[in-house]
């Protein structure tokens, strides 16, 4: 399958963009600053519980855009990337639908509008009262391969992670990953990466 041509509000997928990051100093090995990043994620969390992605744009840098993968092998070639503008718009036409990537299992097109695409792969789940905050991948896992660490080599990562339910075989658990990068002085919401059983 050919992976739809990018509309007028994307920016380059992440994969291009690994040079440019290469070259911003690895702060996530500073601890000082990946903790700055961690306070910022419970701002912007908030954010994310309330649907307010017109604010959440204010975070986004305007060059290097934000990009969204509803599992967690973020494929740099089939994630939805926009600029900070593109995600500012989506606030005016939430329930217009548009590709955020491909259906597990069927490789079908995931054709979602805003508000569906937050309620299945951004807000499944409530991260801000369930999740678990933390800054190393958790032990559950699904079929996917979890890449967003060698996919964003520079970026301070967290995660939120709510455990499975035994009544489900602990398979109903997920994970919500806000990847950063720091530029021009700041962090920078860089990526919104969704984890969960997959098949």
């Amino acid at each position: 399958m050919h992976p739809e041509p990018q509309a007028a509000d994307s920016v380059p997928s992440a994969g291009s963009q690994h040079l440019a990051l290469q070259a911003v100093p690895a702060l996530k090995a500073d601890t000082a600053a990946f903790y700055r990043a961690d306070t910022l994620s419970t701002r912007l969390l908030r954010l994310l519980a309330e649907n307010k992605p017109r604010a959440l744009a204010d975070w986004v840098h305007e060059e290097m855009g934000i990009c969204f993968s509803p599992y967690a092998y973020a494929d740099s070639a089939r994630m939805r990337c926009m600029t900070a503008k593109g995600l500012r718009y989506l606030a005016t036409i939430p329930d217009s639908t548009r590709r955020w990537g491909e259906q597990d299992g069927t490789g079908e097109p995931l054709r979602l509008s805003w508000n569906q695409y937050r309620r299945r792969f951004i807000w499944d789940k409530d991260y801000s009262q369930l999740g678990t905050r933390r800054n190393a991948p958790s032990n559950a896992r699904g079929n996917s391969l979890l890449n967003v660490y060698t996919q964003f080599p520079d970026a301070a990562v967290v995660e939120y992670h709510v455990p499975g339910n035994e009544r489900y075989a602990f398979m109903d658990w997920g994970s919500l990953y806000l990847v950063y990068v720091f530029r021009d002085g700041r962090w920078w919401l860089r990526a919104i990466v969704h984890d969960q059983w997959t098949i």
